[in-house]
């Protein structure tokens, strides 16, 4: 009985922490930033998503630029500069049987997680990834915090019902409390519209994904423009003139491939024992097969990390029900 207690407060107090209640935070309505990736005419560019951050006041809540540093005894350190918003992007094909799909894949990064919540640490991020079919429509909008939590999967009306999960609700989805739309429809050409992300104050959850026309987006918001680089930049990052390093760890040895001073102190107490993964909600790269970087699992089951996996996309898509 003893036991049981201890664990049933620490079950409640990780809650607290992770401020994970389905409570809405209220929207600071004077104080809107969008960002926007800059446009190269490129695939990544026309599809890359459109971040509304709330409490834009707050340094934590912006889009930036890892850069890195040394100090007098040689040690690098990696931050991120909130003056340079920027999103890292890369391709990426994948095949099923009924189609051929390409993966835009966009990562962005955050100064850090305050303290007060489960999910405190430095050099966060999130994910956003626009699957595309053969005719590069879209069809899937995935995101994902650069830890592997809060996925979230939202279909567009391009995909056919039949490829959805079982049971898929008809308005709404509940994702770890957030409520999100079950489908974005699109009322004309998907050419003509933009993914929306409203991201949260703070713990940068997601809690709404909407579809915005593209020329509405300058009348609605402030717009911070920001540079679109290719992923693998992330591996180079200039200390000096001279001397580059990666924003991940590249030594061999079980922390490779996480980011560089990222650790989620909190989720390491709470959640390491009962997930079995020492490094829990620390940030770390996607590799582009299950040959790079740490597994990036999504569900915290522990049996289910390889299915998880979102680095197998085709595979990861099937283990949550989808059936493209």
């Amino acid at each position: 009985m003893k036991y049981l207690k201890i664990t049933i407060l620490i079950f409640i107090t990780a809650i607290a922490l992770g401020g994970c209640s389905s409570k809405e935070i209220k929207k600071d309505h004077d104080n809107k930033i969008l960002f926007k990736a800059l446009s190269d005419d490129s695939l990544l560019s026309e599809f890359s998503p459109l971040i509304y951050s709330e409490k834009a006041d707050k340094n934590y809540n912006l889009i930036g630029t890892p850069v890195a540093e040394k100090d007098e005894d040689g040690k690098i350190s990696i931050s991120i500069d909130t003056e340079k918003p920027c999103f890292f992007a890369e391709k990426r094909e994948f095949k099923t049987k009924k189609d051929n799909y390409l993966n835009l894949v966009y990562r962005v990064n955050f100064t850090k997680t305050p303290g007060g919540h489960l999910g405190k640490g430095k050099n966060v991020g999130l994910f956003f990834i626009v699957t595309l079919n053969s005719d590069k429509k879209p069809v899937l909008f995935s995101a994902v915090h650069t830890c592997g939590c809060y996925l979230s999967i939202v279909p567009t009306s391009v995909l056919p019902e039949s490829a959805y999960p079982k049971d898929w609700p008809e308005k709404i989805q509940s994702v770890h409390g957030e409520k999100l739309p079950s489908v974005l429809k699109y009322k004309e050409d998907p050419e003509n519209f933009r993914f929306l992300v409203h991201k949260k104050s703070a713990t940068h959850r997601i809690s709404d994904i909407k579809l915005i026309r593209k020329n509405k987006t300058d009348s609605l918001f402030k717009i911070k423009d920001s540079c679109i680089q290719s992923l693998d930049s992330l591996e180079n990052i200039s200390i000096n003139k001279d001397e580059k390093t990666s924003f991940f760890i590249t030594e061999k040895g079980g922390s490779k491939g996480y980011v560089k001073n990222s650790k989620k102190i909190y989720e390491r107490i709470f959640m390491s024992w009962w997930t079995f993964d020492w490094r829990i909600g620390q940030d770390k790269k996607l590799g582009k097969d299950k040959n790079e970087g740490p597994v990036f699992y999504t569900s915290i089951k522990p049996w289910a990390k390889d299915e998880s996996d979102m680095r197998d996309f085709k595979t990861f898509l099937e283990y949550w029900g989808w059936d493209l």
